[in-house]
């Protein structure tokens, strides 16, 4: 969720690609996209054909496949095309199609899913509006930018993830207060973060360990800056936030009990800390972060369960950052729960870590510790 993640969306010139290989565009654009991410169970990608596949835990319909049975191994969104930007929540699923409008389906308690309906869950994607330019998905609320730099959510508001002043929820989304000029935005469980256009970052919603980096622990309704500035690209995860500054370096704010700021000094941090540099793309899930450095290598810092460090080993210990091994030439990394998703720079994707729901899309349920290809699968074709 990134869960969803802002900054993990690869834009590629493939259309000297597509001429060659001989590759099917639905409509023509002048820049394709390919897109991946990972909810607490499942995973979405989305193919250069603008098509949307989905698999891992469906119980709450976040495959999108018209039921709710698990699935171990990649399917495809029905009459989902033309898509350009996915994004995976909890147990929701979002995908953006290039007309501008957005669309979601999965779990829908909060209203999560935006379309004003009070059904606690669907199957199929379901349009909530238009003129989007990017989204986010968290544990139960969604958070999506428009075409004019504002910002609007809907879902749970609990802990003020709708940043309205209010905590009450919607179930079709709310402007947030105050926000113009945004150039993307990251949900992390119950907090989100937003890029402004001049470099700035602002935040708000549930705030307990520090996550939205203003040096207080005191939870916000509406948005407030974030102490650093130069920031190039975001990733809120859980009750973590990263950024990444123009010089390439990441700094974190938030949770870090399992070492989740890349340090094993203090629970939490209030303020960003300096994590990691010459990152390229960052992301993150539960109790880790992970980046692709400038040279397409990745990796990785936090806790080792179900082997997320992709070195052979697992364990439930603190790491400081470690490259995964014999792991290069990779241009996108998308993070869910307790696994990774990585896209090498010929579309085939590799996955590993925690697997139990079939997240991983190798056909089977067991957890991987190296990164795994996922066989017969590529973005590209």
């Amino acid at each position: 969720m990134t869960i969803k993640k802002i900054g993990s969306l690869l834009l590629l010139t493939l259309l000297a690609f597509v001429f060659v290989t001989g590759g099917i565009q639905p409509e023509a654009h002048a820049m394709v996209h390919i897109d991946v991410d990972g909810g607490s169970s499942h995973t979405i990608v989305l193919k250069a054909d603008g098509t949307v596949w989905t698999w891992g835990y469906n119980r709450r319909g976040q495959l999108g496949d018209g039921t709710y049975v698990d699935k171990y191994s990649p399917v495809k969104v029905p009459g989902l095309n033309n898509v350009k930007k996915v994004a995976a929540g909890t147990m929701h699923s979002l995908a953006l199609k290039y007309d501008d409008t957005l669309w979601a389906w999965g779990y829908n308690w909060y209203g999560q899913l935006g379309d004003g309906s009070t059904d606690r869950r669907k199957n199929t994607p379901v349009q909530v509006m238009g003129d989007v330019s990017s989204m986010s998905a968290g544990l139960g609320h969604t958070v999506i930018l428009k075409n004019d730099g504002t910002v609007w959510a809907c879902g749970d508001n609990n802990s003020g993830q709708l940043g309205n002043g209010t905590t009450t929820s919607s179930l079709v989304p709310v402007q947030v207060s105050g926000l113009t000029d945004v150039i993307a935005v990251s949900a992390g469980w119950m907090h989100n973060i937003a890029l402004k256009s001049d470099g700035t970052v602002w935040g708000w919603g549930f705030n307990s360990y520090g996550q939205l980096g203003v040096n207080d622990n005191i939870t916000r309704y509406i948005p407030v800056q974030m102490q650093i500035t130069d920031v190039v690209s975001i990733d809120a995860n859980y009750y973590q936030s990263y950024v990444k500054k123009s010089d390439d370096i990441v700094w974190g704010a938030g949770y870090n009990v399992q070492g989740q700021l890349g340090t094993a000094i203090g629970s939490y941090h209030l303020l960003p800390i300096q994590i990691i540099g010459s990152a390229s793309q960052i992301s993150g899930g539960r109790r880790f972060g992970v980046v692709i450095k400038n040279d397409d290598s990745v990796w990785v810092w936090g806790e080792n369960d179900f082997g997320i460090f992709g070195d052979g080993t697992s364990d439930s210990l603190f790491h400081p950052a470690s490259q995964v091994p014999n792991f290069t030439d990779v241009s996108l990394i998308g993070s869910g729960g307790g696994h990774n998703i990585a896209v090498k720079n010929d579309g085939t994707i590799l996955t590993w870590g925690y697997n139990n729901k079939g997240q991983l899309g190798d056909g089977t349920t067991v957890d991987k510790h190296v990164p795994t290809e996922i066989p017969n699968f590529n973005l590209f074709n």
